[in-house]
């Protein structure tokens, strides 16, 4: 479950640093 949850931050974190204006 602690490594889905990493796994979606990572993914959220990512996006941001992809598309800031999101």
């Amino acid at each position: 479950m602690l490594r889905e949850a990493k796994s979606v931050c990572d993914h959220l974190i990512v996006g941001l640093q992809v598309d800031p204006s999101v």
